[in-house]
């Protein structure tokens, strides 16, 4: 399902989605007016809301078909499952984009989905403000919801947010500590593990068995993972206007993705080129090591000269199509893991969007 028809995707959930950015908006921090225009303006270039829609369609399914997996509730918890499951999907929201936010200022990045990020238009210090300002609030809204389980399930996911942005710092510019172990955590840290929680948290919310519960989880880690391995490949084989971002940036911020990963391990490519990667690969990041190089004409000349033999060589050894059967065997297992949920419109939305992420061009 292509990236332009996300919205069509998710009718079945619009109220709820336009009840949540409309939850989001009603905690802007009015007292303090740059926290309120850089919070502002993030939740307006905000990108799909995946993670909520994941969430609102979980959770239609769980409320409209009260089924044999579900312990019983007491009829005021049922009455405000609703409301608790928008102030749900915004916790996930919040917290996405508070790390966009730090990413952002940790990455020097000016663009993201091809406009100019918050950094950028407010400066560094109102980037990290406004990141911290959603995590409160986030921590405020859990403890609104007044589920204990669900606050530990968002408090783990911090720790591992954190623990991924560590890993990544630590192997940033160095192909020698860019393993597959390395990758799979920093992953799961930066990016699945709040696809997991999402899920999971909706499953506890609305009393599900503790079976269905870990199976929800693993729907949105399969997909997490997913996510990244295709956001790896597009990397590779889209263009800078189609990405909204620069191409080859990781590899210009010195880290090594799947598809790198996979070319220097493929039979598609000799020895030789298998060596001669690795060392343009070692070429390219002690040039673009801000602790080693300066940006000069010259060395953005051989920058770029290196990311073409680099794009080439991972091209021809079929890395991208490998990264993509490796992501499609995480969808897979996400699909399996909804067996779980009873039949309903909303359980064939959740199947739509892994072809959604399957397919995505941004």
């Amino acid at each position: 399902m292509p990236t332009a028809t996300i919205a069509s995707l998710l009718v079945l959930v619009s109220p709820e989605l336009v009840a949540t950015r409309q939850y989001l908006l009603n905690l802007m921090p009015a007292q303090t007016k740059p926290l309120m225009e850089s919070v502002g303006y993030s939740l307006g270039v905000s990108g799909k809301m995946v993670r909520p829609a994941m969430a609102l369609l979980t959770a239609k399914a769980l409320q409209e078909t009260r089924f044999s997996h579900q312990a019983p509730l007491a009829d005021e918890m049922e009455a405000v499952l609703p409301e608790k499951s928008i102030a749900l999907s915004a916790v996930a929201e919040m917290i996405h984009l508070a790390t966009l936010l730090h990413d952002d200022v940790l990455d020097d990045a000016d663009l993201r989905r091809g406009q100019a990020t918050t950094r950028f238009q407010f400066g560094n210090k109102l980037s990290i403000l406004s990141g911290d300002w959603l995590l409160a609030r986030a921590s405020q809204t859990l403890a609104e919801i007044g589920n204990l389980r669900i606050v530990r399930i968002f408090s783990d996911v911090l720790a591992y947010l954190c623990d991924g942005e560590a890993l990544q710092n630590e192997a940033a510019y160095s192909l020698e500590a860019t393993t597959w172990d390395y990758y799979n955590r920093k992953t799961f840290g930066k990016t699945a593990s709040l696809f997991a929680a999402t899920m999971e948290s909706v499953g506890v919310l609305h009393g599900c068995d503790e079976p269905v519960v870990q199976a929800l989880r693993q729907y949105g880690e399969s997909f997490g993972v997913a996510f990244q391995l295709i956001d790896d490949l597009l990397d590779y084989t889209q263009s800078s206007e189609t990405l909204g971002k620069p191409a080859l940036s990781d590899l210009k911020q010195g880290l090594a993705n799947a598809p790198i990963l996979l070319a220097l391990e493929s039979d598609s490519l000799s020895l030789a080129e298998r060596t001669a990667l690795k060392g343009s690969i070692e070429a390219l990041f002690q040039l673009c090591n801000p602790a080693l190089a300066e940006e000069t004409t010259d060395v953005l000349s051989r920058q770029e000269a290196l990311c073409v033999a680099i794009q080439t060589a991972v091209l021809k050894a079929n890395a991208v199509e490998d990264t993509q059967k490796l992501a499609d065997t995480y969808l897979q297992q996400a699909e399996k893991s909804l067996a779980v949920l009873p039949e309903h419109p909303a359980k064939e939305v959740l199947k739509a969007l892994l072809a959604f992420n399957q397919t995505r061009q941004t």
